[in-house]
């Protein structure tokens, strides 16, 4: 459904939305916390997210078992990564984090061949020993637009 609205960013400048607390910490996540995934990344490439307020699970009847938390989106007119096809970057988005615990190269190499990571990496100046939770939504469009760079250069 975020991700439907953020389709809408055309005609839509700003939505707030009730989410369960724990959902939204991840949606506002920095990178190098915990929480920070690959729903964050997309999220915030093409939103702004704001944490507004939390609402505990007995503001409502019957009391839910988990507490919700009120964001704000506003919806940026063009991506923080407007370079990279949407595609290409959730395609690297998910790659990095498929395997939370394994480095960004060899998180990568899950998804895309091992030279065009190598290529992408060098050209980035991304260090391959990071791990995909600690690179910020525009390192993520730089190393997106890098692999699709080093996808058609060796397509004959």
């Amino acid at each position: 459904l975020l991700f439907r609205l953020l389709e809408q960013r055309r005609v839509l400048r700003r939505a707030t939305i009730m989410v369960q607390r724990e959902l939204a910490e991840r949606l506002v996540a920095a990178p190098g916390s915990r929480q920070y995934g690959a729903p964050t990344v997309l999220l915030q490439d093409a939103a702004d997210v704001r944490l507004c307020f939390q609402v505990p699970a007995g503001a409502f009847v019957p009391r839910p078992r988990v507490d919700s938390a009120v964001l704000r989106l506003d919806l940026r007119e063009a991506r923080r990564t407007a370079e990279v096809d949407e595609a290409q970057l959730s395609r690297t988005v998910h790659a990095a984090f498929a395997q939370r615990r394994k480095t960004l190269r060899r998180a990568l190499e899950s998804g895309f061949d091992a030279e065009q990571v190598r290529a992408a990496l060098a050209q980035t100046g991304i260090d391959p020993g990071r791990r995909g939770e600690t690179l910020a939504v525009e390192e993520f469009g730089a190393l997106a637009a890098a692999l699709a760079n080093a996808t058609s250069a060796q397509t004959p």
